[in-house]
């Protein structure tokens, strides 16, 4: 094929193709907003009202009670913060909380003026004998102190001596013929139900009672144990020995020391600025435990029961109350009376006049109150006693029912067997 012709192929196949081209016509569409899933009919706030008219169920009942995942869903806890918020929470739900007050009072604390008598020789490092009177004590003095998590004995620092003036003072021997004067309001070493705890003459420390002393010379024997680093020691006598000038000291880590070689509390509340005002006041948590133990076996209190433990917690109240009462007018007005002022006279003095103090009327208000709370202990006692004896008695009449059931079984059995026999005989 020569030039030419290849040139009109080409023309001819190109006008083929055109008459075969596809046209697309476009159209526009007019682009519009989604259109919202509306809901099909609305209710008016008149229409949103509560209702009795479900059956209600436990388990209904408590699932209304679910916690709204969505409203925390931005709170996050370490396993630490987690195991921390638990634990005060079962502290709320078991009544505890409600022994009040349990609040560090600072200076104005009633165990930050508890005492020791003047001669009383402290357990001192690095002396020459290793004691020193307390009189004689100064800042930065090392003394022994008693580690209640280790156990052991170590050296502690002296942060402040103070003069108490002059007061009332008990002399406690031990087995081991040591000996302590001190106030009856200062805090000792001793075991409750099991637990190492401090406790007061005027909180129940008594003849019997175990104390922790230091390793002595003294007169010991079969009956003395060990506790880490100290002996287990009890005292044989308490006798009130009259006035005496009183110190205290107070110590830095430990917050105890060996007086007499027997392991007394220092409170740090003496210091203000020592003190965890607003915080739980250890001494008094201790005092909670012990009397929540004691009702709780007084009472044989089932743990499983919340009403009962809100009962108990309710008595250590009162018992925290009616203590402060009495210290009250211990230091303010030992007469029972109060001045308070009636009226002004022409000048515009005060006129006082006489009445009752405050914290009487409060004991007594607390011994009511305490009286009717034992009764409705003593009442949920009494009921389930008689839910007992009335199960019991079920059960008597039951197993007396069975067994006149038993006696008429066995008895037609043998009527049964009788005239079996007969009709064989006859």
């Amino acid at each position: 094929m020569d030039k030419n012709s290849k040139i009109q192929d080409i023309f001819k196949r190109a006008e083929e193709l055109s008459l075969k081209k596809k046209i697309i016509e476009t159209v526009e569409v007019e682009e519009s907003e989604p259109t919202p899933n509306l809901p099909s009919e609305y209710v008016t706030a008149s229409g949103i009202m509560l209702s009795s008219k479900e059956t209600m169920t436990n388990t209904n009942f408590l699932n209304k009670l679910d916690l709204s995942q969505n409203a925390y869903k931005d709170l996050t806890f370490t396993k630490e913060q987690a195991k921390r918020i638990q634990s005060e929470m079962a502290r709320l739900t078991t009544g505890v909380i409600g022994v009040t007050p349990l609040t560090c009072l600072g200076p104005q604390c009633r165990f930050a003026k508890t005492c020791i008598s003047i001669g009383t020789e402290i357990a001192v490092y690095n002396s020459k004998n290793g004691y020193k009177k307390i009189e004689d004590l100064r800042e930065n003095d090392i003394v022994y102190s008693f580690n209640l998590e280790t156990k052991n004995v170590e050296h502690d620092k002296v942060l402040a001596l103070r003069y108490m003036g002059v007061k009332h003072i008990y002399r406690i021997k031990t087995h081991t013929t040591l000996t302590l004067d001190c106030t009856i309001d200062h805090p000792i070493l001793t075991e409750v139900n099991g637990k190492t705890t401090f406790l007061t003459i005027e909180d129940g420390l008594k003849v019997g009672s175990v104390v922790y002393i230091a390793d002595t010379d003294g007169n010991t024997d079969e009956s003395i144990n060990s506790y880490g680093d100290l002996l287990v020691d009890f005292i044989e006598s308490i006798e009130y020995i009259g006035k005496e000038e009183v110190y205290d000291i107070t110590v830095q880590n430990n917050q105890n020391f060996f007086a007499g070689n027997i392991c007394v509390h220092n409170c740090p509340l003496q210091e203000e600025n020592k003190a965890p005002i607003g915080k739980d006041c250890w001494i008094e948590v201790n005092q909670i435990q012990y009397w929540m133990e004691k009702y709780i076996i007084e009472f044989n209190v089932d743990g499983n029961s919340l009403t009962d433990l809100h009962m108990i917690a309710k008595l250590c109240e009162y018992d925290i109350l009616e203590m402060r009462a009495t210290k009250y007018l211990k230091q303010n007005d030992q007469d029972l009376l109060t001045d308070f002022i009636s009226s002004y006279d022409e000048a515009g003095n005060p006129i006082s006049n006489k009445a009752i103090s405050p914290a009487f009327e409060l004991k007594e208000r607390v011994a009511r109150m305490r009286s009717k709370t034992m009764q409705e202990l003593m009442a949920t006692r009494e009921a389930k006693a008689k839910i007992i004896e009335s199960g019991n008695t079920k059960k008597t009449t039951d197993l007396s029912a069975l067994r006149d059931q038993l006696k008429e079984l066995i008895a037609n059995k043998e009527k049964l067997v009788e005239g079996t026999s007969k009709r064989v005989g006859d």
